[in-house]
């Protein structure tokens, strides 16, 4: 799943192993630049999972609606 996310909160994910810098993060695409905070997040596998992908999921919404 493709979330944008804080920097400090990328920085989690991608140190805990849950994820992956999207190969576009910080670039400019068309018309517009892809945040550096822009993530793919591994899908869970087991229920225990479910509930880390919720976590980093939530920090994204509070990041989208923190964002000006």
């Amino acid at each position: 799943m493709h979330m944008c996310l804080s920097l400090q909160d990328a920085a989690a994910v991608l140190d805990a192993g849950w994820g992956e810098l999207h190969l576009l993060a910080g670039t400019m695409g068309p018309g517009a630049r892809v945040p550096r905070g822009l993530v793919l997040v591994y899908a869970p596998r087991t229920a225990e999972e479910v509930s880390t992908v919720v976590r980093i999921l939530g920090a994204s919404h509070a990041f989208a609606r923190s964002a000006s």
